[in-house]
């Protein structure tokens, strides 16, 4: 099944994996590496596609300071093409079509050049102040117009909170084209429990089938990232947060901007081995009290069997929660018939939350299809990858945007653990694929199976020649055999 065909079939979910594109300073050996790092860790994770972000400054939206520092990425739509080229699978691919005076131009590229066909039209940041591009209900019809292209939009459910309108929008995108929504990350399931219930509501009314909603889950394991993660708009609770990091034993105040990437890395460390030290401290006095009171080997040997559980990390703990949310979610809007879909997403640079999205996505996964009733399995296949996708390479990249093989760069995000979405300028052509369709290399087994098929029909010719002992009968029976084998061979190294 095609990604546009399980985006568009209400009767099972989607499963999606989302990151971002590389920084526009890498070298190009650099970003090749990257991303096949990303699909091969991916690889055992079923997906039924990837997502590929667009990031932008987005300091218009508000007044608080950008908790990471804002850099230019690659853009959306050239690194999915990596992505698909490297995995087989196909991406969707977001743009903040307001942010780009080029838009028609991306969009021509994105189709034509990278061969996508599944995309996610973002709104401007900010509805105050000129944007240089098209308004989203302009991109959404000019992305219709493509024969074969197919488009969603994002849902905002903490607009539900304020203004209770975020199924009206859901409705008059899906008048301009949108065939499926995805979320922000849910750290606060009852806005979006809201929101789909009143979306399905709605779709009654106007005699509407609703249309697929992904729901974007996001770990988060350092106070700097949640502090990111609130910086772009997404609800999360107090007693929430409280409890990601209620183990940690710091005297820093939670989203602030005055602790350092230094001081918060020094202070989740401290506090996590001051955890672990307390934690072996009672161990060792719990045994040190039985061996007092009996010293036999019976007693002795319990206390050595018995393991102290392990205090959970705050990003286990924030995946705890978002396996809490997306299970109320599931039980409060079984009966709405609004299909539901998956995605997680991959943005950080620590080692501890990309490990963590991993582990999210299988659980989430595993809690969607319990929750259908039904027995279930995961099955695997070696992907058919054609030639040119194989052959689909990284070529040198002009930084400044000058030269025949010069790149799109997109707008940046924030360094380390930090995330975002949205989108940015573009420079050059992009001219970077290179097609090697007309080279044709045979494999090893392509050889042998000619090697077979030759000796095949040379033994059967020969045969025919000089076995006179033979009745015509067993000669022609020999010789037909002979020939057919041969021919399996021939058609099985051409394919």
């Amino acid at each position: 099944m095609s990604l546009i065909d399980s985006l568009l079939d209400t009767q099972r979910p989607t499963f999606l994996f989302g990151c971002t594109p590389p920084s526009s300073t890498l070298a190009p050996a650099k970003v090749n590496s990257i991303c096949k790092k990303f699909v091969e860790r991916g690889r055992v994770l079923a997906v039924d596609g990837f997502i590929v972000y667009d990031v932008q400054d987005e300091s218009s939206r508000t007044l608080d300071k950008r908790p990471f520092p804002f850099r230019n990425l690659h853009d959306s739509s050239w690194y999915a093409g990596l992505v698909t080229s490297e995995s087989g699978k196909s991406c969707v691919v977001y743009k903040a079509a307001p942010c780009d005076p080029d838009f028609d131009r991306w969009l021509a590229d994105s189709v034509e050049k990278d061969g996508h066909n599944a995309l996610t039209v973002v709104g401007a940041p900010s509805s105050t102040g000129s944007n240089p591009g098209p308004s989203t209900k302009v991109a959404c019809q000019r992305v219709a117009k493509y024969e074969g292209v197919h488009f969603g939009c994002v849902c905002i459910a903490e607009r539900h909170l304020k203004h209770r309108c975020e199924h009206e929008i859901l409705i008059k995108k899906m008048q301009w084209g949108a065939e499926w929504f995805i979320t922000q990350g849910i750290y606060d399931p009852n806005p979006m429990i809201s929101v789909i219930k009143d979306y399905s509501r709605k779709c009654r009314e106007m005699k509407l089938k609703p249309k697929k909603i992904i729901l974007t889950f996001t770990p988060c394991g350092r106070r700097k990232t949640m502090s990111f993660i609130k910086w772009l708009g997404m609800r999360v609770p107090e007693d929430v947060e409280r409890r990601i990091f209620g183990s940690l034993e710091t005297d820093l105040v939670v989203g602030t901007n005055k602790e350092t990437d230094a001081e918060a890395e020094a202070a989740g460390a401290k506090a996590e081995a001051n955890v672990e030290a307390k934690t072996e401290a009672k161990e060792k006095d719990i045994t040190n009290t039985h061996t007092n009171m009996n010293n036999s080997p019976i007693t002795t040997k319990k206390k050595k069997n018995k393991k102290v559980k392990r205090p959970k990390t705050p990003v286990e703990i924030s995946s705890d929660i978002m396996c809490e949310n997306l299970r109320a979610i599931l039980d409060a809007t079984s009966t709405c018939g609004v299909p539901l879909g998956i995605n997680v997403e991959s943005v950080s640079g620590y080692r501890d939350e990309i490990d963590a999205t991993h582990d999210l996505f299988r659980s989430l996964q595993t809690i969607m299809l319990n929750h259908s009733g039904e027995p279930w399995v995961v099955r695997w296949h070696a992907l058919d990858v054609s030639e040119r996708r194989r052959g689909h390479k990284l070529r040198n990249i002009d930084r400044n945007g000058s030269g025949s093989n010069s790149s799109r760069s997109g707008g940046g995000s924030g360094s380390g653990g930090g995330s975002g979405s949205g989108s940015g300028s573009r420079d050059g052509d992009g001219g970077d694929v290179v097609d090697n369709t007309n080279t044709t290399t045979w494999s090893w087994t392509q050889r042998l199976l000619v090697a077979c098929g030759v000796c095949t029909l040379g033994m059967a010719t020969y045969a025919a020649a000089n076995d006179t002992g033979a009745t015509i009968a067993t000669r022609m029976r020999d010789n037909t055999m002979a020939l057919a084998i041969g021919a399996l061979c021939f058609t099985q190294a051409a394919k």
